[in-house]
């Protein structure tokens, strides 16, 4: 069975409950092709990858970057008061009463969850910015969403995002 069909995405690994022995599949936006290995004793992987790549550098097909997870647990903190009125990375302006957020990865218009893990208090924000910065952070929240989940005082707390819905 293919694997499930994403526009753009490029997949090179064995059919689904098969292993490497016998056959290699690639599917390149969707098509999705199974071909036997030359030899079994010691497939060649690098055929397929090859192929994938090579789709990829001719512009046939386009890479589909996913987020790593569902969920993170890292560092939270917060950004406000000096970034009042300027503009961030998806082209608004910031207003730090706003329920935003900036993360590293995450498309812009994702809403997600972030839970203080300290305080179990639970906010839900929306990506509007890229960052944190700081080397062990996963997201910086605007000035409203650190009152709410207790997060103002203190500047930095343990927490974890969820991801509620992709824009």
């Amino acid at each position: 069975m293919p694997p499930p069909y994403r526009p753009g995405a490029v997949t090179a690994g064995p059919p689904k409950g098969e292993n490497w022995k016998g056959n290699v599949s690639l599917s390149v936006d969707g098509i999705s092709q199974t071909k036997p290995s030359n030899r079994l004793a010691r497939p060649r992987r690098d055929t397929a990858l090859k192929t994938a790549l090579g789709a990829l550098l001719l512009g046939l097909a386009t890479f589909a970057v996913e987020p790593a997870q569902a969920h993170q647990q890292g560092v939270a903190s917060w950004y406000g008061s000096r970034l009042e009125g300027r503009r961030m990375a998806n082209g608004e302006r910031f207003r730090r009463r706003a329920p935003f957020c900036a993360h590293r990865s995450l498309p812009f218009g994702t809403r997600i969850q972030v839970r203080n893990l300290d305080t179990r208090k639970v906010a839900t924000c929306r990506v509007t910015d890229r960052g944190p910065y700081r080397a062990g952070r996963i997201v910086d929240v605007s000035e409203a969403i650190a009152r709410r989940i207790g997060l103002f005082t203190i500047g930095i707390a343990p927490a974890r995002v969820v991801v509620l819905a992709r824009r």
